[in-house]
């Protein structure tokens, strides 16, 4: 029966490989060594992978910085258009009334007319 710590040890290998004469450090060295690369390998290619997700997330959340930023700058414009018509219109009114004021004769009163004699 092995040890304990060998059946322990055992549980991390899978299925195929338990094997209580399995031991990993007793493999040939060029097979541990292509075991070790390839394991190096597929780290690098998940650290690869992570950092491509993370990147793609950056990425996203910068375009959409930049819409909500662009969305705003258009709106801030609608807001200065409208308000520029609204002026105009208002400049344009007030220059109505001040034409139609002045080619208006003002009403003369009985009393201005005293005043004049």
């Amino acid at each position: 029966m092995p040890s304990p710590t060998l059946r322990t040890s055992l549980r991390a290998f899978p299925p195929a490989l338990r094997d209580e004469n399995f031991r990993p450090w007793r493999r040939e060295p060029k097979q541990r060594i292509a075991e070790m690369l390839k394991s190096g390998k597929s780290r690098a290619e998940e650290q690869f992978a992570a950092i491509q997700k993370k990147d793609k997330q950056a990425l996203k959340e910068k375009e959409k910085a930049r819409q909500e930023s662009a969305e705003h700058v258009a709106r801030l414009r609608a807001l200065r258009l409208a308000k520029e018509a609204a002026d105009k219109k208002a400049a344009e009114k007030a220059a109505a009334e001040k034409a139609a004021a002045k080619t208006k004769k003002p009403a003369r009163s009985p009393q201005a007319r005293r005043r004049q004699s």
